[in-house]
């Protein structure tokens, strides 16, 4: 075998090797394209001329968005890579003063090789301070230019011209400081940064201020379908501070609205139809004012179209005029799921959340009637009356059955048990049981039984929701009376057996309900209540002290004990109006009239007290009496503290009759016979009141 020596000197030629052959052809292949390259660059500066690009541009443009396009200036760069740069575009608008763009300068750069076939595509696109105007239709219906393909592009001469159709496909699009307006919304500061492929995706980067409304910022936004009427828009981004004032003043809202909202969303286009949606927002200092409704504090929803959602409002404080009252902590959500549109169709299952309470709901608001199905539940009573504005002790449960609410127009049908419900008064408490169901719009009591210091009555009765009044009709049997005082009172001193009825119509409240009923008490007593000791007042020590003198006692009739109370009334003005109160004790009879009220007891009676003849005998010192009529001028106080008041010519007659006439009467008596003596006194007592004696 020849070695390398031998070979020179021999004076053999070897081989180039495998490395040195493939450096040598890519020098030739450098070399060419520097060649190619030259070559190129003279060939486009021969056959491409700006003026012949801005009419394809134009034309192009105007064509897809189907407005008059302006370009004041296009220049074409070759070095250091191929570009246009376009000054003074303008699209036009609805009016001359509101184009919808206007861009000062546009920088458009382009791949090199597509400019031999007389093509543009172009690989970057930097906008510097765009501004863009969309308006909204009388609907509210945002109008996009140039949605829909031209009928008459088929047969332009732009379509029918390869050479003047651009290929777009932009590796890196660049927004800077840019502005959108639409409708009343503005958009400042737009930062945005993306791409455009030839399949006609994209996607984009974004950050933008919401002109005095919030700031919005991570945004994203990914496209299919660019330039077609199959458009889908996939964008999500995260709000911050957003101004719920601005707000309600640009949704032209009657309603007072104030504070900011932080958040997240996420949403889903395509062909003009919302398809997903997903909300996290946060409010913070919130207030809403309408119609006598007031929210306040802070509020979180949280949303997914065709998913779950959930309004929490457990840190808000609500007040609804009369109806309702919330305190800020008391929890208080709402949830559900979602239907797939974006509409009240969209609302269906709903779990509505007061306290320790569950409420489920079954919703069909886009249905020819709308209506609420209310599954079966059981309500605990106490955690609710913190939404009352009036303080109230209520305890107990009511179990709901499966209720039907129809909302348009407002029809109820449904049942419900009052299980142990106790409402607390100032002294006491009452407790009711019973059945109630629903019909249209009314609410009926059937027998409902109300306890009270172990006493019970019934009633029955019914609620319109529409009109607010109610009906309500009751008795009770052998109640002890001193127990219910005791609750509804807080005193004891009125005692015995009530029967009675009652029948009642108007508003619920003491105040605005009227009608009419009867009582009777039996074998009752009024403590600390002496009828005669007060009637007779300062004048009944005088009979007193002269029986005493001849060692008898009076005191037997100062009885506080008496036999029946009974009265037809009627209710109105928070009062009862009765015009026949009687009330008999063993030794004398009143027969009143005159008013007492329900919201404190007071009393505005007046009328006259008949004493018996045993009580006459004994207080004129003689051996027979006759009955006496006494005027009452009023009887005041409470109904637990009775005050009788006597005019003085009362006063007078009594002093004058039982000071000295008893051996009068007797010796009368004794000569004319007892009616004749009662004839002479009866005259005699008229003359002393004053009147004149009756044929």
């Amino acid at each position: 075998m020849a070695t390398p020596t031998s070979a020179r000197r021999t004076g053999t030629r070897q081989r180039p090797s495998y490395e040195g052959r493939a450096v040598r052809r890519l020098l030739i292949i450098a070399v060419l394209l520097v060649v190619a390259i030259l070559v190129g660059v003279a060939v486009a500066l021969s056959v491409v001329d700006a003026d012949r690009l801005r009419e394809p541009i134009v034309s192009r443009i105007s064509e897809r968005l189907q407005r008059t396009v302006e370009l004041r200036e296009l220049e074409l760069i070759l070095f250091p890579l191929p570009a246009l740069r376009l000054s003074g575009l303008r699209v036009e608008g609805s009016t001359p003063e509101a184009p919808l763009l206007e861009v000062n300068e546009a920088r458009l750069r382009m791949a090199f090789l597509p400019l031999f076939l007389g093509r543009v595509v172009l690989r970057a696109v930097e906008l510097d301070a765009p501004r863009v105007r969309l308006e909204l239709d009388a609907q509210g219906r945002l109008q996009l230019p140039g949605s829909t393909e031209p009928a008459e592009r088929a047969s332009s001469p732009v379509a029918d011209a390869p050479a003047r159709e651009m290929t777009l496909a932009v590796d890196t699009v660049r927004i800077v400081d840019g502005a959108l307006e639409v409708g009343p919304w503005r958009v400042e500061k737009l930062e945005l940064q993306g791409r455009l492929r030839l399949d006609r995706s994209a996607e984009f980067t974004f950050e933008a201020d919401l002109s005095e409304l919030g700031r919005l910022r991570e945004g994203r936004v990914d496209l299919r379908g660019v330039g077609t009427d199959a458009l889908s828009i996939a964008a999500r981004g995260k709000l911050e501070a957003v101004d719920l004032a601005e707000l309600g003043q640009r949704l032209a809202l009657e309603a007072q609205l104030a504070g900011r909202v932080d958040g997240t969303f996420e949403v889903g286009v395509e062909a003009g139809t919302l398809r997903t949606a997903r909300l996290d927002f946060r409010a913070r200092q919130l207030a809403l004012a309408s119609n006598g409704f007031e929210l306040a504090g802070e509020a979180e929803l949280a949303a997914v179209l065709g998913g779950a959602w959930k309004l929490d409002l457990t840190r808000s404080r609500i007040d609804w005029g009369e109806a309702l009252r919330k305190p800020a902590g008391l929890v208080a959500s709402f949830s559900g799921e979602l239907g797939s549109t974006a509409s009240l169709a969209a609302l269906r299952d709903v779990l509505v959340r007061i306290g320790p309470n569950r409420l489920e709901l079954e919703l069909a608001l886009d249905a020819a009637t709308p209506h609420v199905r209310i599954r079966p539940v059981t309500l605990e009573l106490e955690p609710l009356m913190q939404l009352s504005r009036e303080p109230l002790d209520l305890g107990g449960r009511i179990e709901l059955g499966a209720w039907e609410v129809e909302l348009e127009p407002l029809a109820l049908a449904g049942d419900a048990k009052l299980d142990g419900v106790t409402l607390g008064l100032q002294h006491g408490s009452v407790t009711l049981e019973g059945l109630l169901r629903a019909q249209g719009t009314r609410l009926y009591a059937d027998d409902v039984r109300i306890l009270a210091a172990g006493e019970s009555a019934t009633l029955s009765g019914s609620y319109d929701l529409v009109s607010g009044l109610a009906r309500l009709d009751g008795g009770v049997s052998g109640v002890q009376v001193e127990a219910l005082a005791k609750s509804f009172f807080g005193s004891s001193e009125l005692a015995g057996l009530l029967e009675g009825r009652v029948s009642l119509r108007g508003p619920l409240s003491l105040v605005a309900l009227e009608g009419e009923g009867q009582l009777e008490i039996t074998d009752g007593r009024i403590r600390g209540f002496s009828l005669l000791q007060q009637i007779l007042g300062g004048l009944a020590a005088l009979p007193v002290l002269l029986a005493q003198l001849k060692g008898r006692d009076l005191s037997r009739y100062e009885e506080e004990e008496f036999q029946r109370l009974a009265a037809d009334f009627r209710l109105k003005d928070g009062k009862l109006y009765m015009d026949n109160l009687t009330l008999e004790y063993r030794h004398a009879r009143a027969q009143l009239h005159g008013t007492v009220s329900l919201t404190d007891g007071a009393l505005a009676l007046s009328g006259q007290v008949v004493i018996t003849r045993e009580l006459d005998a004994e207080l004129a010192d003689r051996k027979r009496g006759r009955e006496q009529v006494i005027p009452i001028a009023g009887i005041k106080g409470t109904v637990t503290r009775p005050r009788v008041q006597l005019d003085r010519a009362a006063l007078a007659s009594l002093a004058s009759v039982y000071t000295g006439q008893g051996k009068f009467f007797e010796k009368l008596e004794e000569k004319l016979g007892k009616e004749g003596a009662e004839a002479v006194g009866g005259w005699l007592d008229q003359i002393l009141r004053g009147r004149k004696q009756e044929p």
